[in-house]
């Protein structure tokens, strides 16, 4: 019976491909992915022949129909394996409702698996992995963060940012929780590997050492806070206020 397979690929150092996600991108010949070009390069980087390959596109903005269609191929008896340029396609990239989609319709779903920034991330940072939450990207209006940051709960917490936005974002973050435990670490299994930790209201240091290029992943530790509960509404207020984001 055909399946839907999802395939971990290499988030750098290509050493990191499974075993098994090599022999699928060699003997797969049915392939949906983000972006036909990266996973060509993709390919190359990993010394595998093209052939005769299919490759169907599946990104942000595919509709629903476009989700069954992709279906319709293990339904007529082929494997669809399903890969993100780096990473899960699942974290990384939007298969996410086509996962859905196929468990609904009686498809079964198996994953290769392979290496994680998220993993990697709370292994390199230093701080407490359990329990953790898995974030993604934050929004990026400046007040939406501060919302969200508040309202997080105790644990440590995974986010990527964008190379153009951690500076902004970590500013946020350390001004709301000066006393949290951060982490930030850059460009995981690849030659620039860097990895910082830091307190929030420590955060100056660490920042000017941070150049904004390559693939960020933060972190931050909320322990208990034995002070009363404050609504977020208050918080973001006050928080805005220090910041001298409203007039007197």
């Amino acid at each position: 019976m055909a399946r839907l397979i999802l395939l971990n690929t290499p988030i750098g150092d290509m050493a990191d491909m499974t075993a098994r996600v090599r022999q699928a991108l060699g003997e797969g010949q049915v392939f949906a992915v983000e972006d036909t070009r990266a996973f060509r390069d993709l390919l190359g980087r990993a010394g595998i022949p093209q052939g005769e390959k299919r490759l169907l596109s599946l990104h942000d903005h595919s509709s629903e129909a476009k989700w069954g269609r992709l279906l319709d191929v293990v339904e007529g008896g082929e494997d669809l394996y399903v890969c993100s340029e780096a990473g899960s396609p699942v974290l990384s990239d939007p298969a996410f409702p086509l996962v859905r989609l196929a468990q609904e319709r009686g498809i079964e779903v198996t994953t290769y698996s392979g290496i994680s920034a998220v993993m990697a991330a709370l292994e390199l940072a230093g701080l407490p992995p359990l329990p953790f939450t898995f974030h993604g990207f934050l929004p990026r209006d400046a007040g939406k963060i501060r919302q969200a940051l508040a309202q997080l709960g105790q644990g440590t917490h995974v986010f990527f940012e964008a190379p153009t936005r951690v500076r902004e974002t970590l500013t946020l973050a350390c001004a709301l929780w000066p006393q949290g435990e951060f982490a930030v670490v850059k460009e995981i299994s690849k030659m620039h590997q860097r990895a910082w930790r830091f307190r929030g209201d420590q955060m100056d240091a660490t920042l000017t050492e941070l150049v904004e290029k390559g693939e960020f992943v933060w972190l931050v530790h909320h322990p208990v806070d034995p002070r009363p509960i404050v609504p977020v509404e208050v918080r973001i207020a006050a928080e805005e206020i220090l910041s001298g984001g409203v007039g007197n």
